[in-house]
């Protein structure tokens, strides 16, 4: 799926201190990105889709 973030399926997305932008919300030095705004309880936010990133590791299923 184009849309798909690729954060959905590293094994770094959750846990642990692997992870500046999962861990905390700081993008990632060397990822390709495309900066987003989006509405969330009507509050405009800031993120990302992410398309590459450095730290990417495939998460088993």
């Amino acid at each position: 799926m184009a849309s798909q973030q690729l954060c959905w399926t590293c094994k770094k997305a959750c846990g642990g201190d692997d992870c500046p932008w999962a861990n905390r919300s700081k993008p990632v030095e060397g990822w390709t990105a495309e900066k987003r705004r989006i509405k969330d309880a009507g509050k405009v936010m800031t993120t990302y889709h992410i398309t590459a990133c450095p730290l990417y590791v495939r998460d088993k299923k």
